[in-house]
């Protein structure tokens, strides 16, 4: 798949391009791409780690300087959006090799932005979708399973962030919208049918039609839900939670999605939706995912909810977007609401003799 760059690179008259990539991503991409490139120059570029403002910054000026007329991303979600943040400053053509099956952000036209520090800035969406993109099934199947699990929670978040936007009486653009709420539903059905036992196919490094339903359902079908819905199915209350936990840096290490994950439980508390909650729960508890604020690092403090609470409903916040009352005390008492759905569940768990170690144990068993 990656050698058709060498195909791209001749037919667009490309005689240099930049490789923007995570070190572990160029290794695992390197026995695919192209032994060499016959007519264009490459130069390769080690990225940062954050999709900041001066990691962008410094990108763009290396392609000024070095007169670059392409840019190549290789890697996950902050690589493929910095790469999309440059392209469409300068103009010039953008490329993108995902190495993780993580999120949809090889396929949508956005941009989330951080501070250095890991801490959201706001996101950016663009006119101009990329220009290639190719996805190497062997090089997103061999990738950690731990991203992949987080892709699962990230998409499964498509389908109840775009819920209410998407049942409005809409007088224009309908047609568009029902595909995007058909896709939505599609990321629902399929991240809670086949996503528990994708990952166990993947785990068994047993490539299977289903395992490769769900990583297309995590890239494709979830990029298709914001590209046909725009601000409507993009991100909302799920979202919203995520950037305001970014503050915290207890919560640095953990992973876009799982986050996110969180999220959907607080949004659905927000709803006033605790039985669809609870299967949510059930469902994240089931893939070893965090449910409350503990297991994110955080206290069940009224500090921390408050100030959870104040950074999910900023003005610059998508929550807005949901045609429901959004107030500071609305998202506190969510957070709460599901910490007392942990303590309900968690205590059921342990009245029917279930725990995550004996769910662990089951799925390495199945293995």
């Amino acid at each position: 798949m990656y050698e058709y760059l060498n195909v791209y690179f001749q037919k667009n008259n490309i005689a240099k391009a930049l490789f923007l990539h995570g070190e572990k991503a160029l290794h695992a991409a390197r026995p695919y791409l192209p032994k060499s490139f016959s007519n264009t120059q490459i130069e390769y570029r080690k990225f940062s780690g954050e999709c900041s403002l001066s990691e962008i910054n410094d990108v763009t000026k290396q392609i000024v300087s070095d007169k670059f007329q392409a840019i190549v991303g290789i890697g996950g979600g902050k690589v493929l959006d910095t790469v999309k943040s440059v392209a469409a400053t300068l103009q010039i053509p953008v490329i993108l090799l995902p190495t993780l099956v993580s999120n949809c952000a090889p396929w949508s036209s956005l941009s989330v932005h951080y501070q250095d520090d890991g801490t959201f800035s706001d996101f950016k969406t663009y006119a101009h979708s990329v220009d290639l993109l190719l996805l190497e099934e062997d090089v997103l199947f061999n990738s950690p399973v731990n991203y992949f699990v987080a892709g699962l929670a990230d998409t499964l978040a498509k389908y109840y962030e775009s819920e209410l936007m998407l049942t409005k009486d809409f007088t224009s653009g309908k047609v568009a919208l029902e595909h995007a709420a058909y896709f939505a539903q599609e990321c629902q059905q399929i991240i809670l049918n086949e996503g528990e036992q994708a990952i166990t196919d993947m785990l068994r490094h047993t490539k299977t039609k289903r395992w490769l339903e769900a990583a297309e359902t995590i890239i494709v079908t979830g990029g298709l839900v914001g590209g046909f819905s725009a601000q409507y199915g993009r991100a909302t209350g799920a979202h919203s939670i995520h950037d305001a936990l970014t503050q915290f840096p207890e919560t640095h290490a953990i992973l876009h999605g799982v986050k996110v994950g969180y999220g959907v439980l607080v949004q659905l508390a927000l709803e006033k939706k605790l039985e669809e909650a609870q299967k949510i729960w059930l469902w994240l508890r089931s893939l070893e995912l965090p449910t409350n604020l503990a297991a994110l690092g955080l206290k069940d403090e009224p500090e921390v909810k408050e100030k959870i609470a104040v950074a999910a409903i900023s003005e610059d916040k998508s929550i807005h977007l949901l045609p429901i009352n959004i107030t500071e005390k609305a998202i506190f008492d969510a957070i709460t609401d599901i910490e007392e759905l942990n303590k309900k569940l968690l205590r059921e768990e342990e009245k029917n003799g279930i725990s995550r170690t004996s769910q662990v144990s089951a799925r390495e068993q199945s293995i």
